[in-house]
């Protein structure tokens, strides 16, 4: 029973007590001591041994009738003694509750150091265990303190990952419903939009995926991914295909600043160039072209990057100092 359903049932057997109780409710706690009397076990706290437990301690400490005290109104010595075993119930519901309350082991919260950075910021993060941590732009990363189980939390965005091995202590990342464990290597994880996509490339040495289901119970989506392969996964439908990818390039926005658009839409492009560039872009009427593009831009600057973007998407745009706006060809549909 919990602390405020406690609180509601001693105030009920209060009311009893002074006789101001509703006569309905006055009832259902005249049919529980009834019930009891003649045997038959009702589950008001939710442990039926529990309750006879309290019922059976309620008859052998209750000797003498309870005498009313500032009452005027005269009971039945059947009625006080009912009224005193009722009172006498909510103090040992009570005890018991807090006995087990108290005396029940709760793990500690964990607490967490969480990194950030934002759009066009690029961070390293040391951990205790050796292994190092590169975030992207625009990303969110949480570590728990002390750092013993080795388990890290990408809220949001990309991260690379240097993992120190250790069979004994295995490294995991998760993200939403999607854990990454390490078997010994260094891999790139990228979640901008955790609740639709998820991406894991593997630079070097080998990873599996997992998926958390509703009940809390992992699920292999791939207990193997090798260096120069990804995964992405699309947590909508539940689909995920395996790709191939450079480790060079898997690593190249940390190593040099690379800008590499791998299978995105003008709509992901417009905010990859915010995050890289540190300007607001939008893209007017998305749908009219839903296509993915793979696009190596280098360390191209923002006017070359969008030169080359009109080129190979046939987009047009306008560039402002605060806002980039781009127009999907009017073909790309056709």
């Amino acid at each position: 029973m919990n602390s405020k359903k406690y609180g509601a049932l001693k105030s009920l057997f209060e009311q009893y007590e002074e006789g101001s109780i509703h006569q309905s409710q006055k009832e259902i706690i005249d049919d529980w001591f009834d019930q009891h009397q003649d045997g038959e076990i009702v589950d008001m706290l939710k442990d039926p041994e529990q309750e006879a437990r309290i019922y059976k301690e309620l008859q052998q400490r209750i000797i003498q009738p309870v005498k009313p005290v500032g009452i005027i109104r005269k009971l039945s010595q059947a009625t006080w003694l009912r009224a005193a075993c009722i009172i006498l119930l909510a103090g040992i519901a009570a005890g018991l509750y807090y006995k087990k309350h108290n005396t029940t082991t709760d793990k500690p919260a964990l607490v967490f150091q969480t990194f950030q950075t934002g759009n066009g910021q690029v961070r390293k993060v040391e951990l205790e265990d050796g292994s190092i941590i590169w975030l992207n732009a625009a990303t969110s990363l949480r570590v728990p303190k002390p750092f013993k189980q080795r388990s890290i939390y990408l809220d949001k965005g990309e991260a690379f990952f240097e993992v120190k091995h250790d069979a004994n202590n295995p490294f995991t990342v998760t993200t939403g419903s999607i854990v990454t464990r390490d078997i010994g290597t260094s891999f790139n994880i990228r979640a901008y939009h955790p609740q639709t996509e998820y991406r894991v490339e593997v630079a070097s040495g080998e990873v599996a995926v997992e998926r958390l289901n509703n009940s809390g119970k992992p699920e292999i989506l791939n207990k193997s991914i090798s260096k120069g392969q990804g995964l992405v996964y699309n947590v909508t439908n539940q689909k995920s295909q395996l790709i191939a990818k450079s480790p060079e390039l898997i690593q190249g926005w940390k190593t040099n600043g690379t800008l590499y658009l791998d299978m995105l839409t003008l709509r992901q492009i417009a905010e990859e160039l915010s995050r890289h560039f540190k300007i607001r872009a939008i893209v007017k009427y998305p749908e009219l072209d839903a296509r993915q593009y793979t696009i190596n831009l280098g360390t191209m600057d923002l006017n070359t990057s969008l030169l080359e973007l009109t080129l190979r998407t046939g987009m047009s745009y306008e560039l402002t100092p605060n806002k980039l706006t781009i127009n999907p060809s009017a073909n790309s549909m056709k």
